[in-house]
C-alpha cells in the first residue's frame, strides 16, 4: 500500500475507535446512572446525550484538559525536587538557613526539620525504658 492510503486507513481507524469508545462510555454512564440515581435518590433519568456530557465533565474535573491527564512528560514530581536541589546546591548556608527560617514562619509546625541520626540514642541501655509495672494483688 502507498504511503497516504495507509495514513488514511489509520486515521480512520483512530476516528472509528475513538468514536466507538464514546459511545461505550456514554452508554456505560447512562446505564449505570439511570440504574442507580433515580433507586437511591429519587433523581432523574439521562438521556445519551446528557450521559456523555456527564462522562466529559468528569474527565475535565478530574483529570485536566491535557490529553492523557496527569502531568506533561518530563515535569511530573521529580523534576521539582530537580529542580529545587539545583537551587539549593548554589545557595550558599546563609541563604540557606534565610530560606529554612522563611518556611518556618510559613508553616509553623508543619516544616519541621526530622531529628537528625546524632539527636538519636545509638544503643539501648541509653534510651528511657518505661517505668515496670507492679503486679496488683486480687483480694
Amino acid at each position: 500500500m502507498p504511503m497516504t492510503r495507509q495514513w488514511i486507513f489509520y486515521v480512520a481507524k483512530a476516528a472509528f475507535v475513538i468514536t466507538a469508545g464514546l459511545f461505550l462510555f456514554g452508554w456505560v454512564v447512562m446505564t449505570l446512572w439511570n440504574n442507580l440515581i433515580p433507586v437511591l435518590f429519587s433523581g432523574p433519568v439521562i438521556s445519551f446525550g446528557q450521559a456523555l456530557g456527564l462522562f466529559v465533565l468528569a474527565r475535565v474535573l478530574l483529570l485536566g484538559l491535557r490529553p492523557w491527564g496527569g502531568a506533561r512528560r518530563g515535569y511530573g514530581r521529580s523534576h521539582g525536587r530537580r529542580r529545587g536541589e539545583k537551587r539549593l546546591s548554589a545557595m550558599t548556608p546563609d541563604e540557606r538557613e534565610n530560606l529554612r527560617n522563611a518556611y518556618a514562619k510559613r508553616c509553623g509546625s508543619w516544616c519541621r526539620e526530622p531529628e537528625t541520626e546524632d539527636a538519636m540514642p545509638q544503643d539501648d541501655a541509653t534510651r528511657k525504658q518505661p517505668a515496670a509495672k507492679e503486679p496488683q494483688e486480687m483480694a
